[in-house]
């Protein structure tokens, strides 16, 4: 079993801006987007994928100051989450009090599927890769190995990435880090962790290396960088499923038909007829 767990705010965001804020060009993104990592002879993700989750942003947890969004972009948002149920028999993870980052990881923590894809452009969810969880990168549309994750942050292990970000900071995440530390002190604070070390011990290593004036900035700018793995009431993925044409053209979103048609193909292995599937997927 492979699970797909898709950070809902970074997907639809990066559609939204990359077609200027057209709806309808926005659904037909994000639909073709989702489509792309479900196709099996795509190559992206690359394996049949058997659930499906989408985290959302409920209260933001570092506050970030950010203008708030258009009537547009919202009223867009809900119609594409709407879309994504018959769609994709998908699920919706949500909490008032916690960022769409800490619902997915919740999801991923939990899940006990022999697989899981992160689906985000969220460096702060890099630090899940691993074990059986693999995070695939919207940015670069690719999925990112433990090395390059490493590298990217001078660190040894991808769980160590919080501690990384909690020293450069991130202003666009209101993080205020380290004071004039970034980059080259990560590395060189690093030099004295090793990859066998687990976070617990890692965090021993870099306070030490933080002069202890400077250790409350690091200690606060890490109770953002950190995820949670226990947030209350994110559902298990649920089991992928297409509805027929007939009632994706009530969704009234153009321009997905012939693609949506042909992946969903692949899930029946080219058998089945597409109006039968989601009553056949959905019984098994």
């Amino acid at each position: 079993m492979n699970d797909l767990i898709i950070d809902g705010n970074s997907l639809f965001a990066r559609c939204w801006f990359a077609v200027k804020g057209d709806p309808q060009a926005t659904l037909r993104v994000c639909v073709t987007s989702m489509l792309q990592l479900l196709d099996q002879d795509d190559g992206r993700i690359g394996v049949r994928v058997s659930r499906t989750m989408f985290g959302w942003d409920g209260h933001a947890k570092t506050d970030k100051k950010r203008g708030p969004k258009s009537r547009d972009y919202i009223d867009t948002r809900y119609r594409f989450q709407e879309a994504l149920l018959p769609l994709f028999n998908t699920v919706h993870g949500y909490h008032a009090e916690f960022e769409a980052d800490d619902v997915v990881a919740t999801a991923a923590f939990n899940s006990k599927a022999s697989q899981v894809f992160v689906i985000s452009g969220d460096k702060d969810l890099m630090q899940l890769q691993g074990g059986n969880v693999s995070y695939y990168d919207l940015n670069t549309k690719q999925i990112l190995t433990a090395r390059k994750i490493c590298l990217k942050f001078s660190v040894k292990q991808p769980s160590q990435v919080p501690l990384a970000l909690a020293i450069t900071g991130d202003a666009g995440d209101n993080i205020s880090g380290v004071p004039r530390w970034g980059p080259r002190k990560v590395a060189k604070v690093f030099e004295c962790v090793t990859d066998k070390m687990n976070f617990s011990e890692a965090l021993f290593v870099v306070k030490r290396e933080i002069p202890e004036d400077l250790l409350p900035c690091f200690l606060e700018s890490l109770d953002k960088t950190l995820l949670y793995t226990d947030v209350e009431g994110v559902p298990e993925p649920s089991p992928l499923a297409f509805c027929d044409l007939a009632e994706m053209r009530t969704l009234q979103i153009y321009g997905i038909a012939q693609t949506y048609e042909r992946v969903a193909m692949q899930y029946e292995d080219r058998r089945s007829s597409l109006a039968s599937m989601i009553r056949g997927s959905k019984s098994e």
